[in-house]
C-alpha cells in the first residue's frame, strides 16, 4: 500500500474540525497577547486574522444543500481573510501602515468569486489555492525584503514555503484534469495531503510571528530597562554599555562630555520638584539638539549628564559643548510668576589609544569637578592630565530685572 493509498483516510470533515480548533487555540494566544500587551498593534491584528480563520473553519462542515455556496463563500472568504491579517500585522510590526482596506477587498473579491465558480469544482479548486497563494507570496515578500531577518521571520518564510508547494500542487492538479492531458491524480488523496500542508503552513506561520514577538517585548523591556522615564535619555547602565560598545568600535578618536546642572537643588527647593523636572526635560531636549545620530547621551545621576562623541578630538568636541552651553544659558525657565535661568559645569576629555570606558568616565568626572570646584558655569577638558578651558561668565549666572540667579 502506498502512501497515497492511506491519505483518503484523512477525511475533509476531520481537516475542517483541525482547522477550526487550531483557529481557536491560536486565537486564544494571541487574544492573552493583546490583554498583556495593549499597546502591540500587530497582535490585534493577528488576533483578529485567527478569530476570522477558525470562523471560516467552522463553517466549512456545514456546505450543504441550497446554502452550499454562501456557506462556502462566506467560509473561503474569512479564512483569506485572516491570511491577508497576518500580513496587514506583519507589516504593523516593520513599521509600515497596515492597508486593511487591501485585506477587505481581497477577501470580498475571493467570496464573489467563491459564488460564480461554484457549480465548477476544479475551476474553484483553483481559486481556493490562488485566494492563499496571493497573500501568502506577500507574506514570504515582506518577509525577505525586510533587514536584519530574526529567527522567527525564517520559521514564517518556511511555514509559507509549505503553504505554497500545497497550493500549487492543487493548482496544477486541477490545470491537468481541465486539460484532459495525462493521467488524473488521485484526487482525494493530493486534496488531504495539500489541506495537510495548508494547516502546516498557518501553525509554522503563527509560530514565526510568536517568536518575533518574543524577540520584539524582549527588546522592549532592554529599552525600558536602560532608559530613564523622565528625560527618555539613557539611563547610567544605558549609558555605559553603549558606550562601551562604541568604543569597542571606534578606530578614530572619542570624546567624553560630563556636565552637572549647577545649584540644581535650588530649583527644587525654590519652585518645587516639577519646575525641576521641566528643568531636567528641558536641557535633555537641548543635549538632544546638538546630538548626531552616532553620539550617546544619557542621565547618569540626578542632574549629572553624559555624552560620548565618537570619533570627534578634543577641540571638536569642546566646541559642541559651548555652543551647547551657550543655549542653555540663553534659556529663561518660568515657575511661580518667575523667570529664572539656570547654567551647567563641563568636564570634557579625549580617549587615549585603547584606553577602557572606566578610566575615561572617571578622568572626565575629575575635569567636571574640577571645573564645579572653581566657581562653575565652566568648561574644563583635558587628555591625560587637567588642562582647562574656562569659558566666561568667570563668576556669576546671567542676570537680568526679569531673571532670578541661582547663584548663593
Amino acid at each position: 500500500m502506498s502512501f497515497l493509498d492511506v491519505l483518503p483516510r484523512l477525511d475533509f470533515l476531520t481537516i475542517y474540525v483541525m482547522i477550526a480548533v487550531i483557529g481557536i487555540a491560536l486565537s486564544a494566544v494571541w487574544g492573552a497577547v493583546c490583554w498583556q500587551h495593549r499597546s502591540f498593534i500587530s497582535a490585534r491584528v493577528w488576533f483578529v486574522g485567527c478569530i476570522a480563520q477558525a470562523a471560516g473553519g467552522l463553517l466549512l462542515p456545514f456546505q450543504i444543500g441550497n446554502l452550499a455556496a454562501p456557506v462556502a463563500s462566506l467560509a473561503f472568504g474569512l479564512i483569506v481573510f485572516g491570511f491577508w491579517l497576518l500580513w496587514s500585522g506583519v507589516r504593523g510590526f516593520y513599521g509600515r501602515d497596515l492597508r486593511i482596506k487591501t485585506a477587505v477587498g481581497a477577501s470580498a473579491l475571493c467570496s464573489l468569486l467563491t459564488v460564480i465558480l461554484f457549480d465548477n469544482k476544479e475551476h474553484l479548486a483553483i481559486l481556493y489555492a490562488a485566494g492563499q497563494i496571493v497573500p501568502q507570496v506577500a507574506l514570504l515578500r515582506l518577509f525577505l525584503k525586510t533587514r536584519g531577518r530574526s529567527i522567527g521571520a525564517l520559521i514564517g518564510c518556511a511555514g509559507l514555503f509549505i503553504g505554497l508547494t500545497s497550493h500549487v500542487i492543487v493548482v496544477v492538479m486541477n490545470i491537468v484534469i481541465l486539460a484532459g492531458s495525462g493521467p488524473v491524480p488521485d484526487w482525494f488523496a493530493l486534496a488531504a495531503l495539500t489541506m495537510v500542508g495548508a494547516v502546516m503552513c498557518g501553525l509554522l506561520l503563527n509560530f514565526g510571528l510568536a517568536v518575533m514577538t518574543i524577540d520584539h517585548l524582549r527588546e522592549e523591556l532592554a529599552i525600558l530597562a536602560n532608559t530613564e522615564s523622565l528625560t527618555g535619555l539613557l539611563n547610567r547602565r544605558g549609558f555605559e554599555d553603549n558606550a562601551k560598545g562604541a568604543l569597542m568600535l571606534a578606530a578614530g578618536p572619542a570624546s567624553m562630555v560630563l556636565c552637572d546642572l549647577d545649584h540644581f537643588k535650588s530649583v527644587n527647593d525654590r519652585f518645587g520638584h516639577t519646575a525641576g523636572d521641566t528643568v531636567l526635560r528641558e536641557f535633555s531636549e537641548i543635549l538632544r539638539s546638538h546630538l548626531r545620530s552616532v553620539d550617546i547621551c544619557g542621565r547618569v545621576g540626578g542632574e549629572e549628564f553624559a555624552i560620548l562623541f565618537p570619533g570627534l578630538s578634543l577641540s571638536e568636541a569642546r566646541k559642541r559643548v559651548g555652543d551647547l552651553r551657550k543655549r542653555l544659558n540663553q534659556t529663561e525657565f518660568k515657575s511661580r510668576g518667575e523667570v529664572f535661568s539656570v547654567t551647567a559645569s563641563f568636564g570634557i576629555s579625549e580617549r587615549l589609544k585603547g584606553e577602557p570606558y572606566e578610566v575615561l568616565f572617571s578622568r572626565t568626572d575629575r575635569l567636571l569637578y574640577a571645573a564645579k570646584d572653581s566657581g562653575r558655569d565652566r568648561i574644563f577638558s583635558g587628555i591625560a592630565g587637567l588642562s582647562q578651558t574656562v569659558n566666561g561668565p568667570e563668576d556669576e549666572i546671567r542676570t537680568h530685572d526679569t531673571v532670578t540667579s541661582l547663584l548663593p
